[in-house]
Parts: structure tokens; sequence; C-alpha cells
């Protein structure tokens, strides 16, 4: 519409109509998309907050339902790892026996050769009872004893050459000057 033009009173009808046609078109939009914004941000926050919850059961049943399971496993691996070394601690402690047992018969079967050897092999009876008599101390004495420390300790002496007044390089005075 231009200024100073005419306008009959159909076309400023038909104006009005329209433009009350598009401001309600308007309206329906701001309405349509207010709503929207609504469902939308319920819809953007509601579903995170359930996806969270959510999560945080399934994880808790999870966790619930694996921990025992994994703790049991600890504890049959601990203990079989237990059950193995008392296994290996018996099979070293019965062989160190058998060893043991081998050493002192084999050490008996020595004994025996030498002594039979003394019987044989001597020259005289003197020689025999010598080498017998030898070999059986042994037997008896085989363990080293232990020197036993004096049971009094004397202060070492001081043997360095000095004179009739002069203290010795052990007296407690020595190397001290004296304020005469």
């Amino acid at each position: 519409m231009q200024i100073g033009s005419s306008v009959t009173p159909d076309e400023a009808d038909a104006a009005i109509k329209r433009r009350r046609m598009v401001i309600s078109w308007l309206e329906l939009q701001a309405v349509y998309i207010e709503e929207g914004l609504v469902e939308q941000t319920l819809a953007t926050w509601l579903l995170p907050i359930v996806g969270v919850i959510a999560g945080i059961v399934i994880g808790y049943l999870i966790a619930r339902n694996s921990a025992p399971n994994s703790t049991q496993r600890q504890v049959d691996e601990l203990q079989e790892r237990l059950d193995t070394y008392q296994s290996e601690v018996v099979t070293h402690f019965n062989t160190t026996a058998s060893l043991l047992r081998k050493l002192t018969n084999s050490y008996q079967d020595m004994q025996d050769h030498l002594s039979e050897g003394a019987d044989k092999l001597a020259l005289d009876e003197q020689t025999r009872q010598r080498l017998l008599a030898a070999l059986h101390s042994q037997e008896t004495h085989s363990h080293r004893e232990r020197l036993n420390s004096p049971s009094f300790t004397e202060p070492p002496k001081d043997y360095a050459p000095k004179g009739e007044d002069v203290p010795g390089t052990l007296h407690e005075n020595f190397g001290l000057k004296s304020k005469h």
C-alpha cells in the first residue's frame, strides 16, 4: 500500500485478515516452539539422569556379583600356592633325611672297613691296638671341642722401653705435660 492511494474497504478488510492470519500463525509457531523447547529441555535432562541412574544400578549389580568370585579365586590361588610350598618343604626334608641316613650308613661302613683293615693289615698286636684305639677315639670325640675363653683376663702389659720414672705408653697420663 502506498501513502495517499485510495484503498477500498474490502481491500482493507482483506489486509487486516491477512495480518491477523499471519499473527495467528506466528503465535501458533511460538507456542509450538515453546512447547518443543520445554519438551526438548525435559528430554535433554531426563534421559541423561535416567541413564546415569541405570548405569549406577547396573555397575553395582555387576560389582556385587563379580567381587566374591574374584576374591574367592584369589583365596583359592593362594591356598594352592601354600599347598605347593608345603609339599615342596615335605619333599625337601624327606630327601634330606634319606641322604642323612645314607651318609650315616656310609660312615658306619667306612668305620667297619677301617676296623677290618686294622685287624688284617696290622703287623703286630701293639700296632693293631693303637689303630683301633685311634679309630674309636675319633668316634667318641667326633665333635670339636670349643675353645673356652679364660675366666680372668689381665690388662695388657706395657713392654715398651722406658726409664724408671717415665710412664709407659699404656699409662693414662702418657703424653700429657704436667704443670710443675
